[in-house]
């Protein structure tokens, strides 16, 4: 910052509220609400009258702003102008990614994914300061994210991609008049750029049958890289689990931890949290046959891990990454040794298949798969049942394959001792 003095003509007079640089600049020193010290605004002229005018009419505006005219006051308006994007998302972050309620988020799930869309939204160059946003902004950004995601050669389109980084923005905007950086959030009555019509459904990448599964698994345990992910696609489709819950099973669980086995029950811990937590996941004939194999794959293939689905870096000790599976599957598609798309979550669509199949009810089925949001979002998701099946005029679907199981596949494994149906010790 230069030196700056008040402005005084030959004659020694002074002209209150103008300074001037070394090089005759004007400035207008202002004092804003809130701050201790001094600051100067260039008025990017060296002429007085110039220099005059804009003081004037600074003044004229901060007695408009009194009176309750509609001119904001200039204060304000100055600091509005820093209160940029950047520093709206940093405070943002700075404050613990606060929900409507002001507390900073806890669960890591939600924090990660608004931690993920910060970054994202910071690699844009945002033209204006955050209270001036306006539509326009929107789809410019709209129009980038796009571009961006079809160059990633991705799946999806960019829309939903958009909406869910624009709502983080939003979040950022309320915490930001929250603490009073602007007055209002021009931006909590924008467009979306997704629409429920246009969402893909993973039942649409779901399996016909237990063959289909079974079949794609089989393509994955082909290779020994990926024998783990056919092991979790079978688990996800058997047990109607979702990827991050599957991921937390261990074989060393104890009582009530993820892993254990009691009875004809697994137990879990569910990523979602309802309002009455199903703990337990019943293990039908389809998964208790899986379970045994799984067990004498683990056994031969990592028997120094904990976790039913291991990582491929033994020394890190982890499980598989959460969205591995759908890439593998989507690979295989591509190149041509899965004949239709499938999906990770079209697992767990599976599963809803073969238990609307039994005649279950979608009551029923959103409290075995914990679904938070009922049976309205069970439907949408997942579609309705066929009419037949509801009335009983159907077959109920298997979930044990009718030809070779995905496991004959696998090489170098003896399953020859999986004939025995008992439900399987987990102590290796």
């Amino acid at each position: 910052m230069g030196t700056f003095h008040l402005y005084t003509d030959r004659r020694g007079r002074k002209e209150p509220g103008i300074y001037e640089d070394a090089e005759g600049r004007k400035y207008l020193r202002i004092k804003e609400a809130g701050r201790k010290f001094y600051s100067y605004i260039s008025l990017k002229t060296k002429s007085l009258e110039a220099a005059k005018e804009a003081r004037d009419a600074r003044q004229a505006a901060r007695v408009a702003s009194k009176l309750g005219l509609a001119v904001q006051n200039p204060d304000r308006a100055a600091k509005e102008a820093r209160a940029t994007v950047p520093a709206v998302i940093a405070r943002y972050v700075k404050d613990g990614y606060p929900d409507k309620k002001g507390v900073p988020r806890a669960g890591k799930r939600h924090r990660k994914a608004e931690e993920g869309y910060c970054k994202t939204l910071l690699s844009y160059a945002w033209g204006k300061p955050a209270p001036d946003l306006a539509q326009h902004d929107l789809d410019e950004y709209h129009a980038w994210r796009v571009a961006q995601v079809a160059a990633g050669n991705r799946a999806r389109d960019g829309h939903r991609t958009t909406d869910l980084e624009l709502n983080t923005l939003n979040n950022a905007m309320r915490w930001a008049v929250r603490k009073e950086m602007f007055k209002h959030n021009p931006i909590a009555a924008r467009a979306r750029y997704h629409t429920a019509k246009d969402a893909t459904h993973c039942r649409e990448y779901s399996f016909a049958s237990a063959d289909g599964l079974h079949a794609a698994a089989g393509a994955l345990m082909s290779s020994r890289r990926s024998e783990v992910l056919g092991w979790q696609l079978l688990f996800e489709g058997l047990s109607g689990l979702r990827t991050e819950e599957v991921l937390r099973l261990r074989l060393d669980a104890k009582h009530d931890e993820p892993g254990f086995v009691e009875g004809d029950f697994l137990h879990v811990r569910r990523a979602m949290k309802a309002s009455k937590d199903n703990p337990c996941v019943l293990i039908n004939d389809g998964l208790k046959e899986t379970m045994r194999a799984h067990r004498i794959w683990h056994a031969a293939r990592y028997p120094q891990s904990p976790w039913f689905f291991p990582g491929r870096d033994r020394k890190a000790g982890k499980p598989v990454d959460k969205g591995i599976l759908t890439k593998a599957l989507d690979r295989l598609h591509r190149s041509g040794k899965l004949k239709e798309k499938h999906t990770s979550h079209g697992a767990r669509a599976f599963y809803v298949k073969v238990r609307r199949s039994q005649r279950a009810s979608d009551t029923q089925i959103a409290f075995e798969i914990n679904h938070t949001g009922g049976v309205g979002t069970i439907e949408q998701v997942y579609g309705t049942a066929p009419e037949g099946w509801k009335s009983g005029k159907n077959t109920p679907m298997s979930w044990i394959p009718t030809g070779a199981p995905a496991w004959s596949k696998t090489k170098g494994v003896d399953f020859s001792k999986t004939q025995a149906p008992v439900v399987p010790s987990f102590d290796i």
